[in-house]
C-alpha cells in the first residue's frame, strides 16, 4: 500500500531549493508592504489580502509540483473503478445498496472474507461511479462483482442505488453489454411489503439479462424473519464457491487485522471526552447544534406516565433556553446515549486494564476500513467504552467469529466456532 508521505514527496517539484524560493518571496511580500516606507493609504494592502495573495502562491507552487510529475504521483487518480482495480490488482468489486446500513455493513463483512483468501477486493457505492464501467470488468482476468443490495420502500432502490437502477431499466433488452461479467447478489427485504426484495431480484435478472454470467444463486434477506441467518447461511455457501473457484485452501486463509492499538505516552494535550465529531464541543458549546455537534440540554421534567404494568411512556422536557434551537411540531430529538458507568468499571476489570490510559485505534495499512480510527481518538479506555461502544447489545456474529483467533482455551473456541456456524 503507497504510503501517504511518499506520495506528497513525490509530488513536489524538486526539495529544499524550492522551499527556500517559496518562503523568500514570501518574506519579499512582508518587507515590501509592512516594513519598508509607508504609503498612503491607496496603496496599502490589508492583512487579509496579503495573506491571501501568499496562499494563493503557495498553493500554486504546490499544484505546480502535483501537474509537473505527468501523473507519476502515487495519489493517482482514476477515471474509473476498474481502472484502479487494475492498478491494484483487485479481482472483485463489491457494490452496496443501503438505506439504512444493513447492506454496508454486510457487503464490508463480505470484504474481509475476500481479502482473507488473499484476493483483492474493494467495496464501492454505486452512486459514486458510473455503471458503465461494469462492462469492463471483463478487463480483469478471473474478475467478479457482487451487488448487497436493499430494497426501500414500496419496491424502491437505495438513494445511493438509484443510479445502478436507471442503468439496468433503460438498456434494452436484447443488449448484452455485460456479456462475460461474473456476478452474485444478496437482497435486503422484508416480507411484510407487497414487493419483497424486488431490487435484489431485479439486479438480477437484468445483469442476467444483458449478458452477466451468476457466479452464485442469488441470496435472499428477510428483515421480518431473521435476516443474519440468511445472510450467514447464503455466505458460507458463496466463500466455498469462491474458493473453490480460486482453488485457495484453508492454510492461506488468514486473519486481517483492521486496526492497531496505539498507547499515547506521555499523553497528548488534546484528547476526545465523548464528542461525536468536533474536538472540544462538549467544553465549548456553540451553535449551530446538529448530529455532530449536539447541544446538551438539561433535562428539567422526567416521570413515568404509566401507574403499573409491564409498559413504560416516559414524559421528559429538555431546557434548549439560550441554545437558538427552534423547534415545531412534529420536529424529532436525537439522544445521544451514554453506558453504565458500573459496566463500563466492570468490564475494565474483565479486560484486566487501566480505564484512564490514553489511547487510539488506528486503520493499518492492510485495513479495508473506510475511516482512519473508527471513533474519535485519541481518548480514554474509559470515553470509548462510555461513549463509542456498544457494550449492552448482543455482539453479531461476525465480531464473535473475530474473537475466535484470540481464545486461549480450546473449549472456549469451540464454543465460539460452534455459535457463530449458521444452524447451530
Amino acid at each position: 500500500m503507497p504510503d501517504v508521505e511518499d506520495g506528497l514527496g513525490s509530488a513536489l517539484p524538486v526539495g529544499l531549493w524550492d522551499m527556500l524560493l517559496l518562503f523568500s518571496f514570501a518574506g519579499f511580500v512582508i518587507y515590501w508592504f509592512w516594513v519598508r516606507d509607508p504609503k498612503p493609504e491607496s496603496e496599502k494592502i490589508s492583512k487579509f489580502n496579503l495573506m491571501s495573495y501568499c496562499v494563493y502562491f503557495a498553493h500554486a507552487f504546490l499544484n505546480l509540483g502535483r501537474t509537473s510529475t505527468g501523473g507519476n504521483s502515487t495519489d493517482k487518480s482514476f477515471a474509473s473503478f476498474i481502472d484502479k482495480m487494475i492498478f491494484k490488482g483487485q479481482k472483485v468489486a463489491i457494490f452496496y445498496g443501503s438505506q439504512t446500513g444493513t447492506a454496508t455493513d454486510y457487503s464490508a463483512r463480505l470484504l474481509k472474507d475476500i481479502r482473507r483468501m488473499g484476493l483483492g477486493c474493494t467495496q464501492l457505492d454505486p452512486e459514486d461511479h458510473d455503471p458503465k464501467d461494469l462492462a469492463r470488468l471483463t478487463e480483469i482476468e478471473d474478475s467478479l462483482v457482487l451487488f448487497v443490495v436493499a430494497t426501500y420502500g414500496e419496491g424502491d432502490p437505495t438513494d445511493n442505488a438509484r443510479q445502478l437502477f436507471d442503468f439496468l431499466s433503460d438498456m434494452d433488452s436484447a443488449d448484452q453489454v455485460l456479456a462475460g461479467v461474473r456476478f452474485a447478489v444478496f437482497g435486503l427485504g422484508n416480507k411484510t411489503y407487497e414487493h419483497y426484495n424486488l431490487i435484489g431480484r431485479f439486479v438480477d435478472k437484468k445483469v442476467a439479462e444483458h449478458g452477466g454470467e451468476r457466479f452464485f444463486r442469488r441470496g435472499d434477506g428477510d428483515d421480518d424473519g431473521n435476516i443474519e441467518e440468511d445472510f450467514l447461511v447464503w455466505r458460507e455457501e458463496f466463500l466455498d464457491c469462491v474458493r473453490e473457484r480460486y482453488q485457495i485452501t484453508a492454510e492461506q486463509v488468514g486473519m486481517i487485522r483492521e486496526y492497531e492499538l496505539v498507547v499515547h505516552d506521555p499523553p497528548p494535550p488534546n484528547v476526545y471526552v465523548g464528542e461525536p465529531v468536533k474536538l472540544g464541543s462538549f467544553r465549548n458549546q456553540r451553535p449551530v447544534y446538529n448530529n455532530k455537534n449536539p447541544y446538551l440540554a438539561p433535562i428539567t421534567v422526567h416521570k413515568e406516565l404509566h401507574k403499573g404494568g409491564d409498559r413504560s411512556c416516559m414524559h421528559i422536557e429538555l431546557d434548549i433556553t439560550g441554545s437558538k434551537i427552534t423547534y415545531s411540531p412534529g420536529d424529532h430529538v436525537a439522544i445521544q446515549p451514554v453506558n453504565d458507568s458500573a459496566m463500563v468499571q466492570e468490564i475494565g476489570g474483565r479486560l484486566n486494564i487501566d480505564l484512564d490510559t490514553i489511547i487510539s485505534l488506528k486503520a493499518t495499512e492492510d485495513s479495508s476500513a473506510n475511516k482512519v480510527n473508527p471513533f474519535p481518538c485519541p481518548c480514554t479506555y474509559r470515553t470509548a467504552f462510555t461513549h463509542y461502544v456498544d457494550i449492552s447489545s448482543f455482539p453479531r456474529t461476525n465480531v464473535l467469529e473475530s474473537m475466535i483467533e484470540y481464545c486461549q482455551e480450546d473449549p472456549d473456541r469451540e464454543q465460539l466456532r460452534r455459535v457463530t456456524t449458521p444452524g447451530e
